[in-house]
């Protein structure tokens, strides 16, 4: 084996390393993330049943298990996502964390694709691939309340959306 030494890399005098990119995951800047890494920041898992209240509520979520048991899993909160399903690739919105306006105990990974389809995904690879922090998670008065917000959020998201689109067009 040959071994090559290369000079350090920095994007805006930040120099690169692994270490960083964790201490800038961690701190909900994803898009940073991104910057540093060259690409969007993914996340593989297998979907698993929840507990159906984002159905209920009109927001049906895919619950993602990670595949990779050392996965760093981005700050709780809520990101503009794509999902890439069996070759197909969906925009959505993801939530992480404890989902305290419903009471939740422990962290989760949910993902609400945007599709006009019905979707089967239980037990089957998903990844999830990180775009933007839209906002803190928090809890609401009401289901109602929080009903509210996921159309912000998901209004949000598809305005995304529609910006990267026209920005990578236009070269």
């Amino acid at each position: 084996y040959n071994v090559h030494q290369i000079d350090h890399i920095t994007i805006d005098e930040i120099p690169i390393s692994s270490s960083e990119i964790r201490s800038v995951l961690a701190s909900e800047n994803i898009h940073q993330v991104n910057r540093l890494l060259g690409w969007n920041y993914e996340l593989k898992g297998i979907v698993e049943k929840g507990d159906g209240l984002g159905e209920i509520i009109g927001y049906p979520t895919a619950n993602v298990n990670p595949t990779e048991a050392h996965q760093i899993i981005p700050s709780n909160g809520v990101y503009a996502v794509d999902v890439l399903v069996e070759g197909d690739l969906f925009s959505g919105m993801c939530n992480i964390g404890n989902r305290p306006t419903v009471n939740g105990t422990n962290s989760r990974i949910e993902v609400n694709i945007f599709s006009n389809e019905n979707l089967d995904l239980y037990s089957k690879e998903i990844t999830v691939i990180f775009k933007e922090y839209l906002r803190n998670e928090k809890k609401f008065s009401s289901i109602d309340e929080l009903k509210a917000q996921l159309r912000k959020d998901k209004k949000r998201c598809l305005e995304l959306n529609r910006m990267i689109k026209g920005a990578s067009t236009c070269q």
